[in-house]
This record gives structure tokens, C-alpha cells and sequence, in this order.
């Protein structure tokens, strides 16, 4: 069984190691394309900067405010708060790779006339606004990069999607899943993914998917990278170039 990841470019890349080190088979035919937008901006007076996002950190480019010995940074997801870890951060606090559980989280440091920071992509989560808005706190997203559905390599994905009978489909987001509905739609090939195995990073995830004629669907155990891989080795067992 060949495995398909459809993430950006760079997290598919980062994702193939450890695929390739477990011995699986894949393509990459990444469904989303990030590019930076982030005009460098120095911030002062900020309490707390959250990345909800791994790009955030990527194509945030004042990092000297993340060595502020009074700034709390808030991430989601231990992929994100090990790439803060990287680039020298240590004092990260994380969520379990849930924004729901981010909130909880954060919500005891919290307190009125608070700023918050969150380099993010062109998509503002409402949610967020009226979150932040309850505890009287100043909320900033600021756009870092920007996220657009784009079928990177089409032939690849369309030949992976017709020959791979029994291959498995890895969709990390909701737009990515949203991306893979409209290509499969586009080059009409529902018919092709009723013996597919789907792993998904989430319910919300798999909802997305509910138009198309699919096979099985995985959900991981919890939204981030390491739930998904360990789901891939539960259900399927290790690569062994299958």
C-alpha cells in the first residue's frame, strides 16, 4: 500500500522522513500551497503571541519578541511548540493539538487590557475574535502567509489516485480535504476512491469528505502529526515498502 500526502509542500517533506524511516511507500501531491505574505512589523506591549500553525512560525519574521522574558507563547500542537523549541524558544506552553483545548489553557493567564498576537494566515478565525473579546483582551492576527487550494502536482495526484487501488489518503485540515472533494470532482475520479482508506486528523476532517463515493475512514486519536502516524501503524501495521 502506497501512501498519498496531500499536506503543503514542506510539511509533506517533513512527514516523508518519517514515512521513509518506518519503511512506507508514498507520494507527495500536496492540495495546499502557503506562501508568505508577512511584511516585518515590530510589535511592542504584547502579553501573549499564540501559533495555532507551524507556517506561523515559519513566515513570522520579528523572532527576537519570542525571547521576551515576560511574554507568555501559547502553541497548538507539539509539532508547533517543538519548531518554537528549534529556533531557541523554551518556555511554550501547548495544547494537545486542539484550539479547544488551547482555550482552556490559556484562558487562566488571561486578564482585561491584555494584548494578544497570533501570526496566522489570511483566514481570521471568528472564533478567536469573540474569545479573546469576553476576556478584554486586544486580539491582533496578523498575516504571516497565505493558504490557497491548489492541486500542486495534478498528474501525480490524479495517477496516484486511479492506480493505487488500496492506497491510503492522509488529509491534515479541513481545506485540504475540501481541496482533494474539488480535484476528485474536477478530473472525475469518485469512482476511483470507493476502495481508498482515508486517515483523518480529525471529525470535522472527515465531514468534509461526506459528497464523495470513499472506502474506510480513519480518525486519529488526537489532531496533530504523531496521532496520525501512530493511526497509520495501528490500522495498516508498519511499511515495509507494501
Amino acid at each position: 500500500m502506497k501512501i498519498l500526502l496531500t499536506r503543503s509542500k514542506i510539511d509533506s517533506l517533513e512527514t516523508s522522513k518519517i514515512l521513509r524511516e518506518k519503511m512506507w511507500d508514498f507520494e507527495i501531491a500536496p492540495l495546499i500551497d502557503v506562501k508568505k505574505t508577512y511584511r516585518f512589523k515590530k510589535f511592542i506591549g504584547v502579553d501573549v503571541i499564540m501559533f495555532t500553525s507551524k507556517n506561523g512560525i515559519r513566515y513570522f519574521d520579528d523572532k527576537n519578541i519570542l525571547f521576551n522574558k515576560n511574554l507568555r507563547i501559547f502553541a497548538v500542537g507539539s509539532g508547533t511548540k517543538k519548531l518554537l523549541e528549534e529556533t531557541g524558544v523554551s518556555n511554550v506552553f501547548d495544547s494537545d493539538g486542539d484550539l479547544k483545548e488551547l482555550k482552556k489553557k490559556i484562558t487562566r493567564f488571561l486578564k482585561s487590557g491584555m494584548k494578544v498576537l497570533h501570526p496566522t494566515s489570511n483566514i481570521v478565525e471568528e472564533s478567536l475574535m469573540d474569545f479573546f473579546s469576553n476576556y478584554g483582551c486586544d486580539y491582533f492576527p496578523v498575516e504571516c502567509y497565505r493558504s490557497n487550494m491548489k492541486n500542486i502536482y495534478p498528474e501525480i495526484f490524479k495517477k496516484f489516485i486511479k492506480t493505487n487501488k488500496n492506497g491510503i489518503i492522509t488529509l491534515y485540515s479541513s481545506r485540504t480535504a475540501r481541496s482533494f472533494c474539488n480535484e476528485i470532482i474536477k478530473f472525475n475520479l469518485d469512482r476511483y476512491c470507493f476502495a481508498k482508506k482515508f486517515v483523518v486528523i480529525s471529525e470535522t476532517v472527515k465531514n468534509e469528505l461526506r459528497g464523495l463515493n470513499i472506502g474506510k475512514i480513519f480518525i486519529a486519536d488526537k489532531p496533530n502529526e504523531k496521532n496520525m502516524i501512530k493511526t497509520l501503524m495501528t490500522v495498516f501495521g508498519s511499511g515495509e515498502k507494501k
